[in-house]
């Protein structure tokens, strides 16, 4: 491969001036073929000594890679050399062809000290040729001498020229690289903050090494744990039979596991700092780089970098792979960063996600909710979001308790406290929940149990108990107030046979007896509201027990204006009920419709598909056209002893919900437009009450 002379360099113009800055004269003309005469029989010994030498340093015969058949030609053209350089031609042709040999020692590799070197070694065995020359005068060696050190200087000049020439012909190139590579460096930089995947982050890396150095082969190798062997994740060119390498404690890799910066080998078979596995070997990688990714606590592995032919990397280039390879240990960190605090919040949240009790983080007005507080509210976690939208599905039950908490130091800023709410379901129910939070100056974090069941039971032991007491205090009070009743009785009805010609007293005689009639009904109510309720369940017809209640009330609402609708499909007519229980809740509710609506009064019964705890029910909606209920009303009408009648006792209603909770049911008050509305819940499914099961 030829290479023209630069201009710039070396042209024939300056090869002159720099004979004529030498000293060059027609002396020296004249010497050239007195020199040739003396040394030219000697070329032979001169070309064996220089090759002879130059075997002996690895260093230097390592860019003879075709072994004795290249030595020979070697040989052959250095032989040439001498003849020219003897010949006294120094014109163009012989500039250029000066140029050329120094050229090809700059492609073959060979450092110029080398070069300068070998030139010194040859100079000095023509100089000893000189001197044994017999009766040369000593002017005439030393005129000789001058020539021929002339002559070998400007052989020098002109190979010196060729290295500085293809030295600023590669400036260029390497400018261009060191930007390509910073624009690589940019974009790793980016693609690792941009969320990347490993794969995708190491082979942008490695195509930043083979844009920026071309290299024949490179890749990523990883230690493969209890292996002892390193294998290939990311790779371009890389040997196939190199894809997993067994690990040795000296070799390349391992090499650079010990070294803080990146290992540049000129000659990777010669380097005494390591060995190059055998196969790596037998690919022909002659020169190359290998830099770690990670530290020495936590290493990921090796980046790679082979070249086939001698390449002598600079410490710019090394620059380049330890800032990349530092970029991939930084992205790496991120991502096992990442990946635990991933796996430490998947944990968490699966921790938080099967707490039977609900969890609620509270931070810049943001709510957070596990599945038991979506259970509890029946909104998604994607639905309830905004601590103002729990703020208007509650309101407080009850004030707020501060609780000491062991678990807080004393300076800590934040409290805990509980309180109950009443929480209405994104199905319109109304829940009661009981909330222990945690709130500090940036954050809540709070606990929610549903309790509505837990309070429910509460109310009906405590109600049992009231109601034990009652019955016990009834049962004494109607025993020793029943003989006065019977003597009150007795003297009532003398009185009436005595004063039957008293027709002015007889009707105060019946007022008195009536008033006995209410007090005793009044004990027997009462003993009837606080004993327990044992249900005598069988298959009913709702539609026939609702017109049951109706037609026992015949004697009321026969004077009225009074009309029944009842609306009630064969699919829902029948259920597993006490009828004379149920009869007994739907004649209270029929008495007080008739009470409170003037004529005409049209009451209706409809029956509908329901829940009652997720378990099938039928829901009976009892409404009238009368004037509905005050708030008042509506917050007390199942309070015992609650009336707004002239005469009753109050306890009608509050027996009506003590029947449906004994059913597994409940009745609640609806909001109609117009009138009155209840609305029972009885489920179609029949568990046994604990109360059923005792009196078995």
């Amino acid at each position: 491969m030829s290479s023209p002379i630069p201009e710039t360099v070396l042209s024939p113009q300056r090869f002159l001036e720099l004979q004529q800055y030498l000293g060059w004269s027609a002396i020296d003309d004249a010497n050239v073929p007195a020199l040739r005469a003396c040394l030219a029989p000697e070329a032979a010994a001169f070309v064996t000594d220089f090759y002879a030498e130059l075997v002996r340093h690895p260093a230097a015969s390592r860019v003879m890679t075709g072994g004795q058949r290249q030595i020979e030609r070697l040989k052959a053209s250095l032989g040439v050399w001498l003849d020219e350089l003897l010949s006294g031609d120094y014109d163009e042709a012989y500039v250029r062809k000066r140029w050329q040999v120094g050229y090809r020692h700059v492609l073959i590799g060979l450092d110029q000290i080398y070069v300068s070197a070998a030139l010194s070694r040859l100079r000095m065995q023509m100089l000893a040729v000189l001197q044994r020359q017999p009766g040369s005068e000593s002017a005439r060696l030393l005129s000789l001498s001058a020539t021929l050190n002339r002559l070998l200087d400007l052989d020098q000049i002109v190979i010196h020229a060729a290295y500085d020439a293809e030295f600023h012909a590669r400036q260029t190139p390497i400018h261009s690289a060191r930007l390509l590579q910073q624009r690589w460096l940019t974009r790793i930089s980016e693609r690792a903050l941009g969320g990347t995947t490993l794969e995708e982050l190491l082979d942008a890396g490695l195509l930043a090494v083979v844009e920026s150095l071309k290299p024949e082969a490179a890749a990523v190798l990883v230690p493969v744990p209890g292996l002892d062997c390193w294998r290939v994740v990311s790779e371009s060119g890389w040997p196939a039979a190199a894809r997993q390498l067994c690990a040795e404690p000296q070799d390349w890799f391992a090499a650079a596991l010990r070294s803080t910066d990146p290992l540049i080998s000129e000659d990777l078979r010669a380097d005494p700092r390591f060995t190059l596995p055998p196969v790596l070997v037998d690919a022909g990688l002659i020169s190359g780089l290998v830099a770690t990714i990670g530290d020495d606590e936590e290493p990921f592995g090796v980046l790679t970098v082979g070249f086939t032919t001698r390449i002598r990397l600079t410490d710019a280039d090394g620059d380049f792979i330890k800032s990349l390879t530092n970029l991939l240990a930084a992205a790496l960190q991120r991502m096992r960063q990442t990946s635990r605090w991933q796996a430490s919040e998947r944990r968490l949240k699966r921790l938080v996600d099967r707490l039977p009790a609900g969890a609620v983080y509270v931070v810049d007005e943001e709510l957070f909710i596990n599945a038991a507080v979506e259970a509890i509210t029946g909104f998604s976690r994607t639905e309830l979001t905004h601590l103002g939208q729990w703020k208007s599905m509650v309101r407080d039950v009850d004030a707020v308790q501060l609780l000491p908490d062991p678990g807080l130091p004393l300076s800590s800023e934040g409290a805990v406290t509980r309180h109950r709410e009443l929480l209405k379901r994104q199905d319109g129910a109304e829940r009661l929940i009981e909330v222990v939070a945690f709130r500090s100056a940036t954050d809540e974090v709070w606990l929610v149990h549903d309790i509505t069941d837990a309070e429910s039971r509460r109310q009906q032991a405590l109600q049992a108990e009231r109601l034990a007491v009652i019955g016990q205090m009834i049962t004494g009070l109607a025993h020793e107030a029943r003989n006065a009743l019977q003597r009150m009785r007795a003297s009532t009805e003398t009185l009436e046979l005595d004063l039957e010609d008293r027709p002015d007293v007889l009707p105060v005689l019946e007022r008195l007896g009536a008033a006995q009639d209410d007090l005793k009904t009044l004990f027997d109510e009462v003993r009837n509201y606080a004993a327990p309720i044992v249900l005598a369940r069988e298959a009913v017809d709702l539609r026939r027990l609702v017109e049951a209640a109706w037609d026992s009330l015949f004697e009321i609402h026969r004077r009225r204006r009074a009309h029944l609708q009842v609306d009630i499909s064969d699919e829902l007519a029948i259920g597993d009920l006490d009828p004379f229980r149920i009869e007994q809740v739907l004649r209270n509710l029929f008495e007080n419709s008739l009470a409170a609506c003037p004529d005409p009064v049209e009451v209706g019964v409809a029956a509908i598909t329901a829940t009652v705890d997720g378990e099938p029910a039928v829901e009976l909606i009892v409404a009238d056209n009368g004037p509905g209920m005050a708030d008042e009303i509506r917050r007390r009408v199942f309070e015992p002893f609650f009336t707004t009648k002239a005469k009753g006792t109050g306890l009608g209603m509050a027996i009506a919900e003590r029947i449906l909770l004994a059913h597994g049911g409940r009745i609640e008050i609806g909001a109609p437009a117009q009138g009155a509305e209840f609305r029972i819940l009885l489920p179609r499914v029949h568990h046994v009450s604990p109360a059923e099961d005792r009196h078995r």
